[in-house]
Order: structure tokens, then sequence, then C-alpha cells
């Protein structure tokens, strides 16, 4: 009787760690996941010249800035994202920012006019513009 209680204790041990573990797993994925988050108390959106990496897009999608611009990605998601130059898939070489972790900056000076396309390497799906005039 004594060697079936401890094989029932081992095995409540075993399902209340699965059950943590499951629910640990629920909460990274939903912190993960496109939810709308603020950058902070008072913020409510982008800055001039700021482009938010937020819900899993850029936003804005398209910013206009004069020639000599510096303009500053911020990541607002929890998502790891990066910005890159170019077109899915298709970097140009212009400008990549590496891994940006939640709340960290890139920026790049536009010295020349054009259109300026970006995307996340990591969720190409997410695509932006920079036109400089």
């Amino acid at each position: 009787m004594r060697t079936f209680r401890g094989r029932l204790a081992a095995t409540e041990r075993r399902c209340c760690i699965f059950a943590l573990a499951v629910a640990i797993g629920m909460l990274v994925l939903w912190g993960c996941g496109g939810h709308p988050r603020a950058g902070g108390p008072g913020e409510s959106g982008p800055g001039t010249n700021e482009v938010w990496l937020q819900s899993h897009a850029f936003v804005p999608a398209s910013l206009t800035v004069p020639v000599g611009t510096t303009v500053t990605w911020i990541n607002k998601d929890l998502a790891i994202h990066n910005v890159t130059s170019g077109v899915r898939w298709t970097p140009d070489g212009v400008f990549a920012s590496g891994s940006l972790w939640h709340n960290a900056k890139f920026s790049y000076t536009f010295k020349q006019p054009g259109t300026f396309s970006y995307y996340c390497s990591i969720h190409s799906h997410m695509e932006g513009t920079i036109v400089v005039e």
C-alpha cells in the first residue's frame, strides 16, 4: 500500500509540473502575440520621425521625411523583431538593425531622397516604407 501512495504522489507531482509548464508556455505565447501595447505611461503612439514595431506591424507603415532626417524604430512588442532595408527576403544592404528586443531602438539618418522599403526578416509579413523628399 505504501508503494502505491508513493507512486500516486510522484504522479501528482509530475501532473503539477506539466500543468505549470503549459501555463507558462501559454503566457509566453500570449505575450508574443499581436496584442496592442502603448509604449508606457503617457505614450499614445509614435513620436515625430519614429516608427513603432507594435502588434507585429510597423506603425506607421509609411513615413515621409525630409532629407537629413534621422528615423528611429522602437520595438514595443515582447517578440524580437528587426528592421532590414529592402523588400521581403531581399535585403539591399542600406541599413539593418540586428535583433531588437522589447523597447530596443534603432536609428538611421536618410541623407538622400528616395523611397526606402524595409521589413522584419524574422516576421516577413511586417513591411514598411520611408519616403525621403
